[in-house]
């Protein structure tokens, strides 16, 4: 007996054999089809990640650096966050996710520095004065010896006098069709402190504590009880959905 299709579990799709006697041979708008064909339902391959832990950032893109270049990071989901969904899919070397197919997918993220920085010798400001952040998805074919930015964000800072609001979140959605399905996408970041050096260090936030907590929490000290110390998670995330 010639088997018609099968279900692939571990992505969530039925696979058709492409000679297969339904009627005579299957056809595809009157022409046999040359390879299998893959019917996956919209909405059944999912990803979502984010941090659980804060992400000290290696460079400061500051405009006070005299020698500032465009040093991205990789934001650090397995390292310092955690995954749901689709996670075999997940490329832990790279912080990366592979594409199930080349269908079609929305990649959506959120990054936020808040209050805080650090030296290398592990000491901890607060009243960072955050000024710049830009984040950018980026994919690549070859585990990341090549790679192309799809679609990023950066934030507009506000400014008070000789102040500005010390946190910043960027964020944004873009709607992605691979070319081939061995592709990789991932999440990068780069953010800025006005007024810094190059021996301070961003901090990328994985909750959303008010200014004053985010600082005594990255210090391990107690938190105030006289302001919100409610931890709200997922505030830095990446999320993958196949629409088709």
């Amino acid at each position: 007996m010639t088997i018609a299709a099968y279900y692939d579990s571990d992505n969530d799709k039925v696979v058709f054999n492409k000679n297969v006697e339904l009627q005579g041979n299957l056809t595809v708008a009157g022409t046999s089809p040359v390879d299998d064909i893959e019917v996956s339902t919209a909405g059944s391959e999912y990803f979502q990640a984010e941090l659980t832990d804060y992400q000290i950032l290696t460079y400061n893109n500051s405009s006070a650096n005299s020698s500032t270049v465009n040093v991205f990071d990789t934001v650090d989901f397995e390292g310092k966050g955690t995954q749901t969904g689709n996670t075999t899919n997940w490329d832990a070397t790279n912080n990366a996710y592979t594409l199930g197919s080349d269908g079609l997918y929305q990649i959506n993220f959120t990054v936020q520095a808040q209050n805080s920085y650090t030296t290398p010798n592990g000491t901890y400001f607060n009243d960072a004065q955050y000024d710049r952040m830009f984040a950018y998805v980026e994919y690549s074919t070859d585990n990341f010896s090549n790679s192309t930015v799809i679609f990023g964000a950066n934030n507009v800072p506000f400014w008070a006098g000789a102040n500005i609001y010390n946190q910043i979140k960027v964020s944004n959605s873009y709607i992605f069709s691979p070319a081939s399905a061995n592709t990789k996408v991932r999440l990068k970041v780069a953010a800025g402190i006005k007024g810094g050096s190059t021996s301070y260090f961003p901090i990328l936030v994985h909750s959303g504590y008010s200014f004053n907590n985010t600082y005594k929490d990255v210090r391990s000290e107690s938190l105030s009880t006289t302001e919100m110390n409610t931890d709200i998670p997922g505030i830095t995330n990446f999320s993958i959905v196949r629409l088709q």
